[in-house]
């Protein structure tokens, strides 16, 4: 568990020259953030038997945040008039709860170097915002004079799930080579609701603010299979070999979208790993291999 605070205050000046006329912007600023950290994990592991191992690693993190700002702005003809000024506030909390968990089990068949080893994967997390936004701008000269105010609250909820399960065997073709197999299938959801609110107190009530918002939702299907010759010398070690990656993604704007857009690809890629023992104490290792992951995708 940890907390933390941070507070900041500045005072700025500058200048901005323009090709007919130039302008002097000042600058207040106050700032404070709290945050708070927790997190407990822990790992159990059991050898069921000479042949049979499993160990399961749960984590679970919560992370909170409250920000605030307050900045108090105006400009003025450089040696002239004031032009406007104004004050803009911001108070943001966040939320951000994870939980995963990761199961290993390993039964090792009688004939030696045959292995077998099933790995288990899921996760959820969230990130949610509630932020609210009040500037107010006084315009003293120009084409439209007079005093804008301008109130929002947006709220913004990211959610991501996922789970995975990987199935490697191993077979011995000789006493230095063995036969690698490996199948895997991934999945994952990601998805981003903003909502923005005009929360002027002139109205009897909040009003969405349809061209700032969306709600967009992607899925992200992996499924992999590959198969490898390993063989194993008193020196160094060497692993050749090639993986078939089929992946299929689907995405959409719930707001705007009435259909999945989907995306398919097959990739095929190569598999080298070469290790080599100097000493106890210094290796040498190069690996090649590829992967297609998730594009990431965030409303800002």
């Amino acid at each position: 568990v940890s907390q933390s605070r941070y507070r900041s205050v500045s005072a700025n000046q500058y200048t901005k020259f323009f090709q007919s006329s130039s302008f002097l912007n000042n600058q207040s600023q106050n700032s404070d953030t709290r945050s708070g950290n927790h997190r407990f994990y822990f790992n159990f592991e059991y050898q069921i038997d000479s042949f049979n191992y499993i160990k399961i690693s749960p984590n679970v993190t919560y992370s909170n945040s409250k920000a605030s700002s307050n900045t108090v702005f105006d400009y003025a003809i450089l040696n002239g008039a004031k032009t406007s000024d104004g004050l803009n506030q911001s108070r943001t909390e966040t939320q951000t709860p994870n939980l995963s968990a990761n199961i290993l089990f390993n039964h090792r068949l009688h004939k030696k170097g045959r292995n077998l080893s099933v790995n288990l994967n899921a996760g959820t997390s969230q990130n949610n915002s509630d932020q609210y936004t009040q500037n107010s701008t006084s315009v003293y000269n120009g084409p439209n004079p007079g005093l804008t105010n301008i109130y929002q609250n947006i709220q913004q909820d990211n959610r991501n799930h996922n789970y995975g399960i990987r199935v490697t065997y191993s077979e011995p073709l000789s006493k230095t080579r063995n036969l690698d197999l490996a199948v895997s299938h991934n999945f994952s959801y990601a998805g981003n609701n903003r909502e923005t609110w005009d929360n002027n107190p002139l109205n009897p009530a909040p009003v969405l603010l349809s061209a700032f918002s969306n709600n967009y939702e992607n899925q992200f299907y992996n499924n992999r299979i590959g198969a490898s010759l390993r063989t194993t010398m008193k020196k160094y070690t060497y692993t050749l070999g090639i993986s078939a990656q089929p992946v299929e993604f689907r995405g959409k704007s719930i707001t705007k979208d009435s259909a999945y857009k989907t995306i398919t690809r097959f990739n095929v890629f190569p598999i080298a790993r070469f290790t080599y023992n100097f000493s106890k104490t210094k290796t040498f290792n190069a690996n090649y291999s590829g992967n297609a992951t998730q594009p990431t995708y965030t409303i800002s």
